[in-house]
């Protein structure tokens, strides 16, 4: 284990731990993950979704649709959501009501549940992170208990990991609607350990955006990890995020199985 690591730069051994976080490591027993950017490929996966409910949100109007897009995310020209914007890290209620008060319908009720049925239902495919069917196995037959917990919805969460046979990993899934809160609130993370009987310390969250670390803080979980395969970059987490990672890839050789 080494006492320094520069600032920002990501953890891709044991031998790179710094020291004073080894110990808190190898309390961990629980794994806490967001979902999208962290076990899915954002863009990959929801980036088509988002424009085809701007399109719908802005009744084909382009420049109705690409004052959303930006409004939600998305910088002219580019083709990555901003860490922290709306489509990143709000939840999908969060969404629906920015895009109706910028369209201004005469029917807002009635289009905010139109943009709501379309964020829910699966997108047209769905794309693991890399090495993320790996990753989960390897974590899950090592001992660790491993848990959801993602400002999506739980249909939405559930239609888009599906298809990876992953989710009987998880001891524990919440999206924002399940009754726990949305994140940066403690309420899913509070919820995993309820559910688990794990203590909070014994707990590691890993997300890919300030909400996430916030959310992990907020609950006192033992450590909490950022990663740069999502929307948020390592300026945004290091501050926040006790290891900072590319992807939940490195897990399984920064933890001992159980």
């Amino acid at each position: 284990m080494t006492d320094f690591v520069q600032p920002g730069t990501p953890i891709r051994e044991a031998a790179d731990v710094p020291t004073a976080i080894a110990a808190r490591l190898a309390e961990i027993r629980g794994i806490l993950f967001d979902k999208d950017g962290v076990l899915l490929d954002y863009e990959g996966t929801f980036g088509p979704q988002n424009r085809a409910v701007v399109k719908l949100a802005s009744g084909g109007d382009p420049a109705l649709a690409e004052r959303l897009m930006v409004e939600c995310g998305y910088a002219p020209g580019v083709s990555r959501a901003a860490a922290g914007s709306l489509f990143a890290a709000g939840s999908l209620d969060e969404i629906a009501d920015a895009m109706v008060a910028t369209v201004a319908p005469d029917d807002p009720a009635a289009l905010r549940r139109r943009i709501l049925d379309a964020f829910n239902q699966a997108p047209g495919r769905s794309v693991l992170t890399p090495s993320c069917r790996e990753t989960l196995a390897t974590l899950a037959d090592g001992g660790y208990t491993l848990g959801i917990a993602t400002n999506d919805s739980e249909q939405s969460m559930r239609a888009t990991l599906a298809p990876h046979d992953v989710l009987t990993h998880f001891a524990f899934t919440a999206g924002y609607d399940s009754g726990y809160g949305a994140k940066p609130a403690p309420g899913m993370a509070l919820a995993f350990f309820e559910a688990t009987g794990l203590a909070p310390r014994e707990v590691m969250f890993v997300g890919d955006n300030v909400h996430d670390l916030d959310c992990g803080a907020a609950a006192k979980c033992g450590l909490t990890v950022g990663v740069l395969s999502g929307t948020g970059a390592a300026e945004d987490l290091t501050p926040r995020a006790d290891l900072l990672i590319d992807d939940i890839g490195v897990l399984p050789g920064l933890l001992a199985p159980r």
